[in-house]
């Protein structure tokens, strides 16, 4: 079982079966990680998920910019980053990093 808790990562190698045995000391450490830890590591599952969520945003973002632009254009408007991203709903942040879609 592997642990990060503020910047350190601290690994588990025993499985415990019971807490009975242990002194108090560990026993409450066992307790903070399990409550503030982050388990490092993720399954194959979480991964793409997480990639497949990432994936939709982007895609979605630049849909947005991309009609954002087409309406200005259509509209005789100076295209700008901040008028793409007002009428775009996303950030400007968001509309610099995909300027070149």
């Amino acid at each position: 079982m592997k642990f990060e808790i503020l910047g350190y990562k601290i690994e588990i190698n025993k499985k415990l079966e019971s807490n009975e045995n242990l002194p108090e000391d560990l026993k409450e450490a066992i307790k903070t990680l399990e409550k503030y830890g982050k388990r490092i590591g993720s399954s194959e599952a979480q991964k793409r998920a997480a990639e497949k969520a990432t994936s939709a945003r982007t895609s979605a973002a630049k849909e947005k910019i991309q009609n954002a632009i087409n309406s200005l254009k259509l509209e005789g408007k100076n295209i700008t980053q901040y008028a793409i991203a007002k009428k775009s709903g996303c950030s400007i942040n968001t509309v610099r990093k995909y300027k070149n879609i």
